[in-house]
């Protein structure tokens, strides 16, 4: 362990302990309602600062340290769809509502070398399909979208429990959380879109095992989770459409308990 970080980390909690010291007189003084509601929503803020500035330092420590930013750029770039783009800041916001400015960071970039000629200044785009740059450091501790795992984690499950976005923003603001509207679509969006990947690379999983023994041998299974019957598509006998489509029946099909 670096003794920086030993020092950073002793110089936070001096910074919070002087600042509790100052406001105890004030605190203990809150003898009625609505001055002890206040009391506990600052030592919470002041609580949460602290979490901040630990988490920033142990972060910041941790991205200097030159092994580990060689291990995680050698294995960024060992697939040969990434190379070598730029050192850059990188700024990470925390669970606690505040933020740390990460300094050259090393960055990598899709690698579109031999995938042939582009003319002129056409550049290819960004997506799925070519690719996005990203920091090798951040990425392997599950640092994405600028925000930490906690924090986007949080801001994902409490937007989905909400009624929208607006009102999971409002939750979250009492606790110092807030991207602004588009931010935090932005990353509910990538979340989600995330989350469909992973499902259907489960689904793709489940499809390529084959059930050997047992009442579901040879049969494609469909889960429901509030009962209820399902329709079930069965094509008619016949070519298909000009458009490609079949015609088909979709009878009730009443479910099985197993």
């Amino acid at each position: 362990m670096p003794s920086s970080l030993r020092k950073d980390l002793k110089q936070a909690v001096s910074e919070f302990e002087t600042a509790v010291q100052g406001e105890l007189t004030g605190w203990f003084g809150a003898r009625t309602p609505v001055p002890f509601r206040n009391m506990e929503l600052d030592v919470a803020a002041r609580c949460r600062r602290l979490q901040d500035a630990i988490v920033a330092a142990v972060l910041v420590a941790m991205v200097s340290d030159v092994d580990f930013e060689a291990s995680t750029y050698v294995a960024a770039i060992s697939g040969l769809s990434q190379r070598y783009g730029r050192r850059s800041d990188k700024t990470v916001k925390l669970l606690g509502g505040g933020s740390v400015r990460l300094k050259d960071l090393r960055y990598v970039k899709p690698n579109y070398r031999g995938k042939g000629k582009r003319r002129g200044r056409k550049r290819k785009r960004r997506g799925k399909k070519n690719g996005v740059g990203l920091y090798p450091a951040l990425a392997a501790l599950g640092i994405e979208f600028g925000v930490t795992p906690a924090l986007g984690g949080e801001i994902v499950r409490q937007v989905a429990d909400s009624d929208s976005v607006r009102a999971g923003r409002s939750s979250l603001a009492r606790r110092d959380i807030d991207l602004g509207h588009k931010e935090t679509l932005k990353l509910v969006n990538a979340f989600s879109a995330r989350a469909v990947a992973q499902r259907n690379e489960g689904l793709e999983a489940s499809r390529r095992r084959q059930c050997k023994s047992g009442p579901l041998k040879g049969r494609r299974v469909f889960v429901s989770t509030d009962g209820g019957r399902t329709r079930h598509r069965k094509y008619r006998p016949g070519p298909p459409k000009k458009n490609g489509h079949r015609n088909y029946d979709a009878p009730w099909q009443e479910p099985k308990l197993l």
